[in-house]
């Protein structure tokens, strides 16, 4: 074993658990701790304050991080939605050998607590442009973790676009204009909104602009589960990827997507950035005016490669000192 690695990251879906897997792939060993309390109390003092429910989470992070009594050779501290500078101090007393690295997969407007520590780091990257250009940070885009590409020729093709994801900000809008371009194009569309039942209610009765069409017809209060996600996926012919509007970064929907040899139609322009883009395969639409080019769909795909997105090479750069 090359050594141990202190993992503190959210629990989101499985990725935390895939993020451990590839460090162990790597020769070290990980130990996680998750960023902060997932529990009902936690989710009951955040309803009341937000502040206290960071503080009750800050002080039982402490107690599982002062029971590590081993020594690492890297801390690697992934988002930190409440973490302190305190505790980051306490960990560099704790193991003053360990190369202390910091990754945000979220912008410092999602995450504004990131802004008070990232100085506290020896290294730090971020999945988003804008925030790598305003403080001088390394800039890593996401990941996927799929072992191979789809296969096209073996798989039925059913829909020419899919959407599936949770709601926020102006998805519901742009689902809605995928569906009138889908109806004038004569395209097959899937779409999929998972929407808690207060924000609709909010939505539907409180915020009427923009939401015409919202019924219970059109929305999910269930999520779909990742297996019947992946299943839609790869019967379309493109995926629609819209984008938390108050972040640059891309998402990881975006590499899943285009590592399955999909093609992909986004509202993130700065997608025009990376080395892998190539407009046969990616389109990007304004999400105010949404116009979708009408041979996108089916002129022939073309291969990219994506092959350094992978989670096993992407992991490489907070565990390499």
């Amino acid at each position: 074993m090359k050594g141990r690695v202190l993992l503190i990251a959210p629990v989101f879906y499985s990725y935390h658990n895939l993020i451990i897997e590839a460090i162990k792939k790597q020769s070290f060993e990980v130990d996680f701790v998750p960023e902060r309390e997932y529990s009902f109390g936690y989710n009951v003092l955040n309803n009341i304050s937000g502040s206290l429910a960071a503080m009750f989470s800050n002080l039982k992070l402490s107690m599982k991080l002062s029971k590590k009594k081993v020594n690492y050779e890297i801390v690697l501290i992934i988002r930190g939605q409440h973490i302190t500078n305190k505790i980051i101090d306490n960990l560099k007393d704790q193991y003053p050998k360990a190369h202390f690295v910091f990754y945000q997969w979220d912008s410092f407007k999602e995450n504004p607590n990131a802004l008070k520590i990232f100085k506290s780091f020896d290294k730090v990257y971020s999945f988003d442009r804008l925030d790598c250009e305003s403080y001088k940070l390394e800039y890593k885009p996401l990941f996927y973790f799929k072992k191979k590409e789809s296969k096209e020729s073996s798989i039925d093709l059913k829909y020419d676009i899919s959407f599936i994801g949770g709601d926020h900000g102006d998805r519901f809008e742009i689902i809605n204009q995928f569906r009138e371009i889908c109806k004038n194009q004569k395209l097959k569309g899937f779409f999929f909104l998972k929407m808690n039942k207060f924000g609709f209610y909010k939505k539907k009765y409180f915020k009427k602009s923009g939401f015409k069409g919202l019924t219970k017809k059109s929305v999910s209060f269930e999520s779909m589960p990742m297996e019947e996600t992946q299943n839609i996926f790869n019967e379309s012919k493109a995926v629609l990827d819209i984008n938390n509007d108050l972040q640059a970064g891309l998402t990881m929907r975006t590499f899943e997507v285009l590592c399955q040899g999909k093609k992909l139609i986004t509202t993130n322009s700065y997608i025009k950035l990376e080395p892998f883009y190539n407009p046969a395969m990616i389109c990007i639409i304004d999400r105010k005016n949404s116009i979708l080019p009408p041979d996108f769909i089916n002129t022939p795909m073309q291969k990219i490669d994506m092959g350094k997105y992978h989670i096993d090479y992407w992991i490489n750069d907070f565990i390499s000192g």
